[in-house]
């Protein structure tokens, strides 16, 4: 609970700090008024509201949806299914995508324009991403600070992990609903990945050749570990101790399984490799203390 109280009180601090470093650099940054900004993923729109340039953002994508103002932004589709003709008549300045958004960016070529491309696999990418849209746009000082402070939580996060650390973990971030079919894992090079092995966690499948795969049961089994972490990107914000789901009963040699040590994660943050990455660190760090006060870890 202490370490609890501490990651809150300097997040709470960082945050204070931030909001009066904005007053003071207001005039460093150099936004641009006329610029017309669409962004194509959901980690993106967070990015720039964090920085303060939504006023700039006129359009985001159907799957776009915190903060809550961002709600009511002209919708361009998905990646699956961006509107095209949209996008163009919208004259945009700026247009930030993903490597996946290849296909619509050599469409847009015809047109004239083109989507700044940039991964966002790991923590370290996010943290580019964030430098290089507050570089582009103008609010070049914002978004490093904005950087500063996630990686100075991160920093503090993992100078306490030492203190608790080698749970073992199957982070799961989707499955056959009531069943345990298709079970999708996070592996290495994941933020995910990464967040938890911050927090002093260790990652059973981040010896996979792929970031995500499909794990059998006989895989699961033979990995073994202490904790079954699982994700849901919809719904109000909570974390779960799951004491008797009929699903996993299956698996009564299986460790998580068997002392019950199945947690779920809700909220719409879980997945979303942006500036809310630090909310996730502190959501792990609440269930390692929780394994830990139950003693929970053999």
């Amino acid at each position: 609970m202490l370490l609890n109280k501490f990651i809150r009180l300097t997040i709470f601090s960082v945050l204070i700090l931030a909001g009066s470093w904005n007053c003071d650099v207001k005039q460093k940054d150099s936004p641009n008024s006329s610029f017309r900004i669409i962004s194509l993923a959901p980690h993106i729109t967070e990015i720039i509201y964090a920085i303060g340039a939504q006023e700039n953002l006129i359009a985001v994508t159907d799957f776009c949806k915190y903060p809550e103002e961002a709600k009511a932004k002209q919708k361009v589709g998905g990646l699956l299914n961006p509107n095209i003709e949209l996008i163009i008549a919208l004259k945009p300045t700026h247009i930030f995508g993903m490597p996946s958004h290849e296909k619509l960016d050599q469409e847009l070529k015809k047109f004239g324009l083109n989507i700044t491309m940039m991964s966002n696999e790991n923590i370290s990418d996010v943290l580019n991403s964030i430098k290089q849209i507050g570089q582009t746009i103008g609010y070049d000082q914002k978004a490093r600070k904005l950087v500063d402070q996630i990686s100075t939580t991160f920093d503090l996060l993992q100078k306490k992990s030492i203190q608790r650390s080698g749970i073992s973990a199957a982070l799961i971030i989707g499955r056959e609903k009531g069943t345990l079919r298709n079970i999708t894992v996070a592996g290495d090079d994941t933020f995910l990945d990464e967040i938890w092995q911050l927090c002093g966690g260790i990652n059973v499948y981040n010896d996979m050749p792929i970031r995500y795969g499909t794990i059998s049961l006989e895989s699961l089994l033979m990995k073994d570990p202490d904790v079954i972490i699982e994700f849901e990107l919809e719904g109000e914000y909570d974390i779960r101790r799951i004491d008797n789901a009929d699903e996993w009963k299956v698996l009564n040699n299986l460790s998580a399984a068997k002392n019950q040590n199945i947690f779920v994660i809700s909220g719409n943050h879980t997945l979303i490799p942006g500036p809310r990455m630090t909310l996730l660190a502190e959501d792990f760090t609440r269930i390692i203390e929780k394994l830990y006060s139950l003693n929970a870890i053999e």
